[in-house]
């Protein structure tokens, strides 16, 4: 009989806590829905972590919706990075993309002047020889050591 209490008792307290997230989650997506960049940033970072901790694709397609509103509204959050690195590193969040990554990391490299960001390009453009120079250069100006001499190397 206590292990029924118990179980009750927890199980109250999970619906409890889950109603809570999701009044929040709503109230989140409403602000978002009505322009609120800050409430859009903060969804799309719990969805991120949710979908980085327990493989929910679900949630990271939230994530990167959420990401993609603040991107498009506002560079300076670096939203646009936390794009290009789902579709990169967390196939437990979204199928990988690199080239949708690389869209994305174009955007972080020259309008955040995201350093990670102009490494993704730089190490995807090997065989990309349009862009190849222009990545590298990127690279090379945030302290990349290998890519000013791979730079030097096609002068």
């Amino acid at each position: 009989m206590k292990f029924i209490a118990k179980s009750l008792i927890f199980c109250l307290g999970l619906s409890i806590f889950a109603f809570a997230n999701d009044s929040e989650n709503l109230k989140l997506e409403n602000e978002c829905e009505n322009g609120n960049i800050d409430s859009c940033h903060e969804l799309a970072d719990k969805f991120y972590e949710i979908c980085t901790t327990n493989e929910n694709l679900v949630a990271g397609e939230k994530a990167i919706k959420y990401y993609d509103k603040v991107c498009e509204a506002d560079k300076s959050y670096g939203s646009c990075w936390q794009i290009a690195y789902i579709y990169t590193m967390f196939e437990s969040c979204v199928k990988k993309n690199l080239e949708i990554a690389k869209k994305y990391a174009k955007i972080s490299c020259y309008d955040e002047n995201e350093r990670q960001a102009c490494l993704l390009l730089a190490i995807t453009s090997f065989e990309d020889e349009k862009y190849k120079k222009e990545h590298f250069q990127k690279a090379c100006e945030h302290g990349y050591e290998q890519f000013c001499k791979e730079l030097e190397l096609l002068k």
